[in-house]
């Protein structure tokens, strides 16, 4: 048997030594019987679950932050990527993109027709009329590529939110 104090009222407690856990019976606290090479002492249990529980809930805000993080980079990395091409990015440069793409188109057409007009071979009513498909099309991939970016931004904005909210709730104290 050893003698040990209660960390909680100080009260001396007898203990066997193979003894790990023991309630204190002045105070009912319930003490973990810790052993070092020259000594004996009490730690209380509930201390130690509540410093578990306060590492666990770091852990948790370490993650959501590294999480955030990560979004972030995802983030900049696909705003990098649209702001390095030629021309405007996001819905509002897909929209412009489009009706430049029509507006050259209907020159080209007005080419062909103007061309035809005067009795122009063949090609040079073509080549025109080609160059205005191809306008509209690339026009309408490119839009639709920005929108798809666009929407994707959007994602990663909600993700990020729903990140920092839960990080925020992690910060508030507990209620009583």
């Amino acid at each position: 048997m050893v003698t040990v104090s209660c960390n909680s009222c100080g009260a001396p407690l007898k203990v066997g030594t193979q003894v790990r856990f023991v309630t204190c019976q002045f105070c009912n606290t319930q003490l973990e019987i810790k052993h070092s090479d020259s000594s004996i002492f009490t730690e209380q249990i509930n201390r130690i679950a509540d410093n578990t529980a306060q590492m666990a809930q770091d852990l948790e805000a370490i993650k959501l932050q590294n999480e955030i993080e990560r979004v972030d980079r995802e983030a900049a990395a696909d705003s990098g990527q649209s702001s390095g091409r030629a021309g405007p990015s996001g819905r509002g440069g897909g929209v412009i993109g489009l009706g430049f793409a029509i507006f050259f188109a209907f020159v080209c057409f007005a080419m062909a027709k103007t061309a035809g007009g005067f009795g122009a071979p063949g090609l040079f009513t073509l080549v025109p009329v080609g160059m205005g498909v191809f306008a509209i099309a690339a026009a309408l991939m490119a839009f639709s590529k920005s929108s798809d970016q666009a929407e994707r931004q959007d994602d990663l904005r909600r993700r990020r939110d729903e990140l920092a909210e839960k990080l925020a709730e992690l910060d508030k104290p507990p209620k009583a």
